[in-house]
């Protein structure tokens, strides 16, 4: 139906369907992403034990 739909759309222009992502690629980006959003977790979690020694440092001054 989306070819011969393109087709009538475009006035006759053929249909050049884009390859679908294969399960393992599709995969290998989400780890990729869960990854880079661990990272970012890991560094805003020594950023907070950071001010936490901050200020417990200034409640025992």
């Amino acid at each position: 139906m989306k070819q011969i739909e393109h087709y009538f759309a475009t006035g006759g222009e053929s249909f050049k369907p884009e390859p679908e992502k294969k399960a393992g690629e599709m995969i290998a980006e989400e780890l990729k992403a869960m990854r880079e959003e661990l990272v970012a977790l890991r560094e805003e979690n020594q950023e907070i034990k950071i001010h936490l020694e901050i200020q417990e440092n200034f409640n025992k001054a």
